[in-house]
């Protein structure tokens, strides 16, 4: 929601330091927004997030003032290049070009997660019901993963087929371990497995409770 527009900067953050006293101020994700035309600060009290912006070559200041969890999304975006490369730090080529700008990033991450634990905090501030939130979405990732671990196994069973060479064939096309591409290839069956055995433990589950009805 915006709040106030102003001709230069400072009004704005005076607005922010006179309604959200305790509101921090987010260093790292504010630099990678671009420091010249932004500002942003997290209040944990009421789980909102401030943010001052203007448009470069603009005099004009915005004001914004939203819930955390509506603003995790541009602040996820502002954090694509930082994430990356945490994601894959031996190849983010900015981590061998400047020393130390994984631990900027890292800051960025602490960051980040402060906004995502406010917005979870909306709905309770119990951080038992927190937990649970943060466990069901790794479990939904997790089902996802297998989902893809899925696709690559039928993409490389398409490929090098299933007989007895396939593995080493994959693992000397992807460069990874004989084992490893083994485990890649048998993904299909072990999720078909697993989707199998849990359908038929359910129903032997249902027949045994009926039968003791």
């Amino acid at each position: 929601m915006q709040i106030e527009t102003a001709n230069d900067y400072e009004p704005l953050a005076a607005i922010v330091a006179d309604r959200a006293p305790r509101a921090r101020f987010l260093d790292e994700i504010t630099a990678h927004a671009g420091a010249d035309y932004h500002s942003v600060w997290l209040d944990e009290t009421d789980t909102t997030v401030w943010h001052a912006w203007s448009e470069p070559g603009e005099d004009l200041w915005t004001l914004d003032h939203e819930p955390a969890g509506e603003a995790l999304a541009w602040i996820t975006e502002t954090l694509t290049l930082a994430l990356d490369s945490l994601a894959s730090p031996e190849e983010a080529e900015n981590y061998l070009d400047q020393a130390g700008r994984e631990e900027d990033d890292l800051d960025a991450l602490n960051e980040l997660e402060a906004v995502r634990l406010a917005a979870l905090r909306t709905g309770s501030a119990n951080p038992v019901v927190i937990d649970r939130r943060i466990r069901s979405e790794m479990d939904a990732h997790r089902e996802q993963i297998r989902l893809l671990a899925r696709l690559r196994a039928s993409n490389l069973q398409q490929a090098f087929g299933t007989e007895r060479g396939a593995p080493a064939a994959a693992a000397r096309a992807l460069g990874v371990t004989p084992e490893a591409a083994r485990r890649a290839i048998s993904a299909a069956d072990e999720f078909d497995n697993r989707v199998r055995e849990a359908a038929a433990q359910a129903r032997k589950e249902r027949q045994e409770l009926e039968a003791q009805g």
